[in-house]
């Protein structure tokens, strides 16, 4: 029986790797949208899924130029939250700079949180993916 040579195998093998990865990726980005649209048919009013408040706020701050406040009077009580000693700020301004960077009229804000986190946080398949090769060696 012909078989491949094993140098070109191993290529095959791992291109149809790549683009079952690539593909399962995309699979989780468009469920997580799909679900966005079922709940947005159904509420009148359903501003971002996944993300935290805090995160669209201060990524909308950044959005509109604003940045991101040492201390925010409007979360926590008393004197509020010193937003970058407690929180890990990073999701924040990189959204609210790829928004800056979008055409104006393109997308929403909203639309695009929710587009940015489902990419974001799909990619934790390609991660289950490593973890289970390294496990079982292959």
């Amino acid at each position: 029986m012909w078989r491949f040579p094993d140098e070109r195998r191993k290529r095959l093998a791992w291109a149809g790797t790549v683009l079952a990865l690539l593909l399962l990726y995309l699979a989780c980005v468009f469920v997580r949208m799909d679900i966005v649209r079922f709940h947005r048919e159904r509420e009148a009013w359903f501003p971002f899924t996944g993300e935290s408040a805090l995160i669209f706020h201060y990524a909308r701050r950044v959005a509109l130029g604003e940045g991101i406040p040492g201390r925010d009077p409007m979360v926590g009580p008393g004197e509020g939250l010193e937003v970058w000693r407690t929180l890990s700020i990073g999701v924040e301004l990189v959204a609210g700079k790829l928004y800056r960077l979008l055409p104006p009229g393109v997308m929403d804000f909203q639309g695009f949180m929710r587009l940015l986190t489902a990419v974001v946080f799909s990619s934790g398949a390609v991660a289950v993916y490593l973890v289970c090769r390294s496990l079982w060696g292959g």
